[in-house]
This record gives structure tokens, C-alpha cells and sequence, in this order.
């Protein structure tokens, strides 16, 4: 018994749902690479900031009052922080279409012919 093919639809539509975890992270730097099999990109979205401090110490007064206005020491392993907010792991396909759509976007932003 032969069976006769569907057709393929001449359109598809798409709806979107944000997950219950959805965020909107503030970026000013990607870090990563190639993973090491070569199949895919790994991209830390990241945000630079000062360094906040490891501690602050604040004297006290003869009355026990913390004098919170002045710091009296503290300490910082650096002097900027480059904090990785998440990881987005996509293949050489989705990596080639993604950037050429930031790229597209970045020109639109700036008023720029394509």
C-alpha cells in the first residue's frame, strides 16, 4: 500500500513564551570561545564594575556609635571586576545566524546603511 506524502505547509507560525526564569541581563563584554571538540561556541555574557570590597572597617566611637560615613580599611582583590552573568552555548550554525543578526541590529542602532 503506497501512501501519498502531506504537503508541506506554506507557512509556519511561531509564538513566544518567556520561561519562568527569564531575565534580561546588562552585558558590556562576551568572553569565551570555541569548545574544545570544535562543534560548538561557548559565550559568557559579562559586565565590568568596580571590585566591590572583600571587607570595610568602620571605627566606633566611645559611646559604641559606628561611624558609617568614614571607612577606616578595606580590601579588594582587584580594582575591576568582570562578572559572568551566563553562558550561552550554540552551534557553528546559530553562531554564524546570531551574529550576523547583532550585527544587522548594531548598523540599524547607528543609522547605518546595510
Amino acid at each position: 500500500m503506497s501512501e501519498n506524502p502531506q504537503p508541506l505547509p506554506s507557512k509556519v507560525t511561531f509564538s513566544f513564551k518567556k520561561a519562568p526564569d527569564y531575565r534580561i541581563y546588562p552585558a558590556t563584554g562576551a568572553w569565551g570561545g570555541p569548545t574544545i571538540d570544535q562543534r560548538h561556541l561557548l559565550m559568557n555574557i559579562s559586565i565590568d564594575h568596580p571590585t566591590l570590597p572583600s571587607y570595610t572597617a568602620h571605627s566606633v566611637d566611645e559611646g559604641g556609635k559606628i561611624d558609617l560615613q568614614h571607612i577606616t580599611d578595606s580590601a579588594s582583590a582587584s580594582d575591576l571586576e568582570r562578572e559572568l552573568l551566563c553562558g550561552i552555548l550554540l552551534d557553528k550554525g546559530t553562531a554564524k545566524v546570531l551574529g550576523q543578526w547583532l550585527i544587522d541590529n548594531a548598523e540599524k542602532l547607528m543609522g547605518e546603511p546595510k
